[in-house]
């Protein structure tokens, strides 16, 4: 046989080989929502038996998308109490299309942190939900970042493993969802295998697909946060302040300017940006304020905890009209429209 003939043969087994692997995935896009106060991202939050409702904070330590994150910041749930937030998204996704992961920062170490719950409709159908699936873990080192998938696969389950596993949530649905049973545990694939045709639907047509939820189920309290939740490409980046806005001279066409207005309003497609006017004429950022976020509030409106700089507050009308206001603080705000620290603002 000649030295082209083998080479040739060589070269063709190369090929075939190399077309017998299995195709490289593509990175998943991702699309990162920044959810703060001033606008929650779709998510509402809820506490129950005693508990406090989740907040948003700086910290604690170094979390793994930005410097804040959102839940329990002092071991303050009581036993058998809970807190979380739900969100109504990917409505009629296949759990077969899910994946999902987020990190979580336990303050106690407990066996108790957060969970991941989802509202599927078994037979495909997006309008309701007709059951519940819920992802359970061991608890987190104390005091630690910690990385949590409930669609990955790991190779054993059972109890509270360091991977987690599943548990039905028939107590909350019934029928076709099965009874709870917390051990063993199931795996994802088994979720996926009792019902191949299990969509994301609301939780009585109207709730949310997805909960977050820390609950305590062991005497004492219990705390903890979560960050960078992942759902299908969709990260939600939770932060105590909101987006990064530029700074501006406030003598540089501000909203409706007034002399001696100490609060000074921008209207800008989809939200409303707030700076204060310090007594050197200089703006600094107040706060920011989404149009779907204060429309969702009402007239009740929303409160910006400043820490230093005092509140700020905004609430819109069913006309459209917003009021802000501006209130204590290092600058004595007081929040009284004579003094500049509030105004009525109309942005269309």
């Amino acid at each position: 046989m000649s030295k082209v003939i083998r080479l040739l043969i060589v070269v063709l087994i190369a090929v075939s080989a190399v077309g017998a692997l299995p195709a490289a995935q593509p990175a998943q896009a991702q699309t990162i929502k920044h959810t703060w106060p001033g606008n929650m991202q779709g998510w509402f939050s809820y506490s129950f038996s005693g508990a406090p409702l989740p907040t948003f904070g700086n910290g604690p330590g170094a979390p793994p998308l930005g410097t804040g994150s959102f839940g329990i910041f002092t071991p303050s749930i009581p036993q058998y109490g809970g807190a979380g937030i739900g969100n109504q998204v990917f409505v009629g996704t296949p759990l077969s299309a899910l994946t999902i992961s987020y990190h979580i920062y336990n303050s106690d170490g407990s066996a108790n942190n957060w969970r991941v719950k989802l509202y599927i409709n078994t037979a495909g159908n997006p309008s309701a939900a007709n059951c519940a699936v819920e992802y359970v873990h061991s608890g987190a080192s104390p005091n630690t970042w910690e990385m949590r998938v409930p669609t990955s696969a790991p190779a054993t389950f059972g109890g509270y493993n360091p991977d987690g596993g599943w548990v039905w949530r028939g107590d909350e649905t019934g029928a076709p969802c099965p009874s709870p049973t917390w051990y063993p545990l199931i795996s994802w694939a088994d979720v996926l295998s009792a019902h191949p045709s299990a969509v994301l639907a609301p939780q009585g047509g109207s709730g949310p697909t997805v909960i977050l939820q820390i609950y305590n189920n062991d005497p004492g309290t219990v705390g903890g946060v979560i960050d960078a939740v992942n759902i299908n490409g969709t990260v939600w980046n939770f932060e105590l302040e909101g987006p990064p806005v530029t700074f501006f001279d406030p003598g540089d066409g501000r909203y409706d300017p007034r002399p001696g207005d100490r609060v000074a309003a921008y209207c800008e497609a989809k939200r409303l940006v707030l700076y204060g006017v310090a007594g050197n004429s200089r703006g600094f950022l107040l706060g920011v304020f989404d149009f779907e976020a204060l429309k969702a509030a009402g007239e009740e409106g929303i409160y910006l905890d400043k820490g230093v700089d005092g509140v700020v507050s905004a609430s819109m009308s069913p006309s459209g009209h917003i009021w802000v206001a501006w209130t204590g603080g290092q600058h004595n705000a007081s929040g009284r429209p004579e003094h500049g620290f509030a105004k009525l603002v109309r942005c269309n």
